[in-house]
């Protein structure tokens, strides 16, 4: 397929140096003090006692003891019976695939009660794999094309993602050119003669999907039937995607299109296609490769961990750690809904019965009758979802080849199988691997009216932490979604996370464009959309977000209209600071930004954020007039000096001070000092991504003849008291022919030195 998402491997980042060639600095480097990560139990008087459990794959134990474990469902079981007893509980899983055949749920019955905690942890040193897939097995060649093997699956499954050495596969695919086609309010017409010819060899057309990589959305669009140059697509999903905005008619920037999901048009190695009527599975596999040789795996569950309870009695006091979530696929984009995507995991879902019989031609870009649809939105589902739940903790977990977003913490819209929406409350997230899925990372809140203003206080989302977490590799294939993405929440913290290879924004806050904030939004009210809605007089519950210390890079892979860190709406108290982003774009970018407050954005102080290799400035969009952005507050910055812009100031109330122009690698010490202090807090201690210690050359204008000198000065400090620099050695170059002297006097102090340093010639 066209325009593949650019991958960075883990060590590119480590390579990335920011200290200057002209000073060599050798550091002689203490002991790093060891981190660890524990589960801490409040100490009481009565402190519960701890029970202990033990699972393995396969166990056919009845006690759950070390030495004769239990399945995970008896394990599951004791663990209840003993947590209503009021003790705290450890249920240890051995390493292994636990294959399910249906998700876990755990709600109030699975709850540590008061001071008491239940444990779900692997055992140490291994890796027990909670799986929604199965191992396919059996691979023969097929006679439909070169290279295309088929394996027999269950009749009846479907699925929309096949995993290949924990790799998502991509689907059987073919690029089609926007000039081939013309589209038409019931679908479209192939212009393009062989495309009309390649269509009419496919067996099933109601299995084909039209995919729409866009601006800000990427839609999937299910087609109805195909005859001759005629597509009909599904609805209501052709009509939900052709009106509103970046609608596949008439997007924002010119589109990516493919069609899909057919084994007729397996085109590249690597490809697959099912075909669930006949219990078949296709894989065109690469030259010299037999699939028995690969690990093939097929989901089977939309979800493998379901966290929810009721608001009167949430589940409570659980903690998940070191497990490894892995094998779902989320089936709604493969019903006439389709997955018609408003932007990071929403889309219009149903009949639209307010949408004008002219929508195709005169709501193209907006209408009252589209939004009737915007408090309505469905949103993608979580692998793994929290909701109606308190005190709950996920630690050193690994969420991969999953396929919809890997965790959904208090969503709506749809996303929660136990049907109970939102309140999430003291919900942790630390020290977790997200990579390899087909949605987004982590995705808080959700977007319908319940998320934002209540209508029962146990609703609110609140006391978020997403800290210390590894996110990559995401989005690939539902394009139009973050590493981490907040909508509504009291209180939310995104630290310390390092969020890498991102096909849009690396992390987005905030939602509604001002819609739902107190007093409405004058844009909004042009757009009919209190014709439909209520204008609220109230805040929304969004307050206190702490965007701090994350490290981004090889963000914007795909999409367009995004930044690092894009916002939305207003949220009163909230910070960005002390971020690191490197490298944003893509060979098909308009418009993206390293912070990009948009929509009504309020309420924010962006301060002490280094920005390197992005196109553009600081922005926040007062387009079109009336937007009600206000009260920004930006200090501190570092930015390229190609694009160290920024026009946050022509929102009221907003300033922005000592914007700094920089050049690499001669990085103020303050823009190194920053650049140590982001990313993962366990990093290992050799990372030249992070250097400890900073260093900034200050050279005086002017010629320097023969004879002459000239004073080079450079600022040298530590920034890591734990493994200061205690030796200096400086290298002297000139031009061809001169001979360079250096001064007698060489450096004796570093700042920030844990113990003297020695001078070196």
């Amino acid at each position: 397929m066209p325009g593949t998402q650019s991958r960075r491997r883990p060590h590119d980042l480590e390579r990335r140096a920011r200290v200057t060639a002209i000073i060599a600095i050798t550091a002689l480097l203490g002991a790093v003090m060891p981190t660890t990560t524990s589960t801490a139990m409040t100490s009481t008087a009565a402190e519960p006692t701890v029970k202990m459990i033990y699972a393995a794959p396969e166990a056919h134990g009845t006690r759950g003891t070390e030495a004769q474990p239990c399945s995970l469902a008896r394990a599951q079981a004791h663990a209840r019976r003993l947590a209503a007893a009021g003790h705290s509980v450890v249920v240890t899983l051995a390493g292994g695939r636990y294959e399910l055949a249906a998700p876990l749920r755990f709600d109030a019955r699975d709850s540590g009660i008061g001071e008491a905690t239940v444990t779900y942890r692997a055992a140490d040193g291994e890796r027990p794999v909670v799986t929604g897939a199965s191992k396919v097995r059996g691979w023969t060649r097929s006679s439909i094309g070169d290279g295309v093997w088929k394996a027999r699956t269950p009749v009846g499954l479907d699925t929309r993602q096949l995993y290949v050495d924990e790799k998502l596969a991509p689907r059987a695919s073919i690029a089609v050119d926007p000039s081939d086609i013309t589209m038409n309010a019931t679908g479209f017409t192939v212009k393009d003669q062989a495309l009309r010819s390649r269509l009419a060899r496919v067996a099933d057309p109601s299995r084909l999907e039209l995919q729409s990589v866009a601006s800000f959305t990427n839609r999937y669009l299910p087609v109805k039937s195909v005859a001759g140059a005629t597509v009909t697509m599904a609805q209501p999903s052709w009509d939900n995607s052709t009106f509103g905005y970046d609608v596949v008619q008439q997007p924002f920037r010119t589109p990516q299109f493919s069609l899909e999901n057919v084994p007729e048009l397996l085109s590249a190695a690597g490809q697959w296609a099912i075909d669930p009527a006949a219990g078949r599975l296709y894989y065109r596999a690469g030259d010299g490769v037999n699939p028995n040789t690969l690990d093939v795996e097929l989901p089977r569950l939309e979800s493998v961990l379901q966290v929810a309870g009721t608001y009167e009695a949430p589940a409570r006091n659980l903690v998940f750690e070191g497990l490894t979530f892995t094998g779902t696929s989320w089936m709604h984009p493969s019903t006439d809904d389709g997955f018609a995507s408003q932007q990071t995991g929403t889309y219009v879902t149903g009949v639209s019965a307010e949408r004008p019989a002219d929508a195709f031609d005169t709501c193209r870009v907006g209408c009252s009758g589209f939004e009737s649809t915007r408090a309505a939105w469905g949103m993608i589902a979580g692998a793994v979802q929290v909701s109606a739940a308190t005190n709950i903790d996920f630690v050193g977990n690994v969420f991969v080849n999953l396929g919809s977003q890997g965790l959904g913490i208090g969503n709506d819209g749809g996303a929660n199988a136990s049907g109970v929406d939102l309140g999430a409350k003291n919900i942790t997230v630390t020290g977790n691997r997200f990579e390899e899925l087909a949605g987004g990372g982590i995705i808080v809140g959700g977007s319908r009216l319940d998320a934002h203003h209540p209508s029962r206080p146990e609703m609110t989302n609140s006391d978020i932490v997403i800290d210390n977490n590894v996110i990559h590799d995401i989005g690939v294939d539902y394009k139009d979604q973050d590493g981490v993405f907040a909508t509504y929440a009291d209180g939310l913290t995104v630290s310390h996370n390092l969020i890498y290879n991102q096909p849009y924004s690396a992390i987005g806050v905030g939602f509604g464009w001002g819609a739902w904030d107190a007093g409405g939004s004058p844009v909004y009210e042009d757009r009919g959309t209190y014709e439909h809605w209520p204008r609220y007089s109230t805040p929304t519950v969004a307050r206190d977000y702490r965007i701090v210390n994350n490290r981004m890079d090889n963000v914007v892979t795909r999409m367009n209209d995004a930044a690092c860190i894009y916002t939305l709406g207003s949220v009163p108290g909230s910070l960005i600071d002390g971020n690191y982003c490197t490298d944003l774009g893509n060979d098909r970018l308009d418009y993206s930004w390293p912070v990009y407050l948009d929509e009504a954005s309020r309420h924010w102080t962006v301060s002490n954020n280094v920005f390197l290799g992005i196109p553009d400035g600081l922005h926040t969009n007062r387009a079109p007039s009336g937007q009600p952005n206000s009260h920004l507050t930006a200090v501190n910055n570092y930015l390229s000096a190609n694009a160290a812009t920024e026009d946050l100031t022509r929102a009221p109330d907003s300033t922005s001070t000592n914007l700094v122009a920089v050049h690499e690698p001669n990085l103020p010490l303050e823009a190194s000092r920053i650049i140590f202090g982001s990313g993962l807090r366990d990093r290992a201690a050799a990372d030249d991504d992070h250097p400890p210690v900073g260093a900034q050359l200050s050279v005086p204008d002017g010629r320097l003849g023969p004879s002459q000198s000239i004073t080079v000065t450079a600022a040298l400090e530590n920034f890591d008291a734990a493994r200061s620099a205690t030796a200096v050695s400086t290298t002297l170059a000139g031009p061809e022919g001169w001979t360079v002297t250096p001064a007698p006097d060489q450096p004796n102090t570093i700042a920030g030195a844990a113990a003297p340093p020695r001078a070196g010639p």
